[in-house]
């Protein structure tokens, strides 16, 4: 705001006055304790331990100081023991103390690498795919002599040893006599009953006038589908050319850290 004074007939006198100024407060102390405080619970709480079957802490990783242990023999509760003592009566190469149960007092167990190998080993068999049934057929002849029924049979035993199906063929050949349906009903009877041991018709027969035609499927399961084993990856390594002028560049290894680039 500019005044004047007449009298003296100087020239105007320019005033400033300060704005105003709104000051907003600041943080309480009751505001800084609360924060603080929470801070150091925030460092002193420990979160419950929650245990998994995967991934149980083992060893000294378990956060308890005293802890109950199942004993490896009668499976009860032993009395509280410092983990230090029940750590050490270990076999460290082929045992480990794992931590099982938190509630309501920590336990622990001890787990050997054997049993730990087997279980796992037991998990993959079940996850083992199943071996789809293979179908085969198999062609005979009314007339078949006796050296090539057995030839052809032990085939077929084979096939249903390994739990696949056979589709066992009797037809009629050119130039030979056609049975009769009795003959047929008698020789597909008998090919069954000297291959019970080993399977069983799993679908009604099916044929002609002239042919017949057996089902069997073998008593036995296929074998499961081996199980892929993991394979590590490999590092791909850069192409020799690139190898061999990296090693040109590189300077020695003098201890200094590395430049920053901006």
């Amino acid at each position: 705001m500019a005044s004047t004074d007449p009298s003296a007939g100087a020239s105007p006198i320019i005033q400033f006055q300060p704005p105003n100024i709104l000051t907003l407060p600041g943080p309480s102390v009751r505001a800084a304790c609360f924060h603080q405080t929470a801070y150091n619970l925030k460092l002193k709480v420990k979160p419950e331990v929650e245990v998994k079957p995967e991934g149980r802490p083992r060893n000294h990783d378990i956060p308890y100081r005293l802890v109950r242990l199942v004993n490896p023999d009668t499976s009860a509760l032993e009395p509280p023991a410092p983990l230090t003592e029940v750590i050490a009566r270990l076999d460290n190469k082929k045992e480990w103390v794992e931590l099982v149960a938190t509630k309501p007092e920590p336990i622990v167990k001890i787990i050997k690498g054997s049993d730990a190998f087997n279980k796992v080993k037991a998990q993959q068999e079940k996850k083992r795919e199943k071996r789809p049934r293979e179908e085969k057929e198999i062609q005979l002849t009314w007339g078949i002599s006796s050296g090539d029924l057995e030839h052809k049979l032990s085939k077929v035993r084979e096939e249903l040893e390994a739990g696949n199906r056979v589709n066992l063929v009797y037809a009629h050949k050119k130039g030979h006599a056609k049975p009769t349906p009795q003959e047929m009903e008698a020789r597909v009877q008998e090919t069954v009953d000297l291959l019970a041991d080993m399977g069983s018709e799993w679908k009604p027969r099916g044929g002609s006038q002239t042919i017949a035609v057996v089902y069997l499927q073998g008593h036995n399961d296929p074998a499961p589908l081996p199980v892929r084993p993991l394979k590590a990856k490999r590092v791909q390594k850069p192409p020799k050319w690139q190898r061999k002028k990296d090693d040109e560049v590189a300077p020695e290894n003098s201890g200094a850290p590395d430049a920053l680039c901006y």
